[in-house]
């Protein structure tokens, strides 16, 4: 093994703890410690040992990590809701700033409004 791959179980304790933090985070309602905390997650998902390594893990071990893959998807869920949650309340207090590209009215050359607003797309 090398530096580059992490051991499962050790990878696995890591997951854990972040998995924790991003809970205790969302429980907080600190957006800062909830991003920070997701980052956190991703970083070490993107550094997950590969899959010929699990085959080392004992039956506890196998265990945690279904544990652990449940946990990262109701806790994914919960932090997209929040990221929706966000971005409607913006678009409800700041109608100009959470407006999407897409579908956005436009402004015609010559500044004035058509009788409806039209899509930029």
């Amino acid at each position: 093994m090398t530096t580059a791959n992490p051991q499962p179980a050790a990878w696995l304790e890591r997951l854990t703890a972040q998995l924790d933090e991003l809970e205790n985070a969302l429980l907080s309602t600190d957006a800062a410690a909830v991003q920070a905390a997701s980052l956190a997650v991703q970083t070490l998902m993107a550094k997950a040992p590969p899959a010929r390594n699990w085959v080392s893990l004992d039956e506890a071990q196998r265990q945690q990590l279904q544990r652990n893959a449940r946990r990262f998807n109701g806790l994914r869920q919960a932090v997209l809701r929040l990221v929706a949650q966000a971005e409607r309340s913006t678009r409800v207090l700041l109608p100009e700033t959470g407006q999407s590209p897409t579908y956005a009215g436009r402004r015609p050359p010559g500044g004035q409004l058509p009788g409806r607003a039209y899509l930029s797309a």
